[in-house]
């Protein structure tokens, strides 16, 4: 089966994960979020920056 990684730039990523998982029929296992990242700002870093 062909994979998909899409990268939304938004502010409520969080909740569109779900809504992607229905309408692709797929599975998100895991989610990586900007406070992983060195150097971030306080405002983005609770940000979804990748799912898997």
């Amino acid at each position: 089966m062909a994979r998909i990684y899409p990268y939304l730039f938004c502010n409520d990523a969080i909740e569109q994960g779900p809504f992607y998982e229905k309408a692709l029929g797929g599975l998100i296992i895991d989610l990586r979020t900007f406070e992983e990242a060195p150097q971030v700002s306080e405002e983005i870093k609770e940000r979804i920056m990748h799912w898997y």
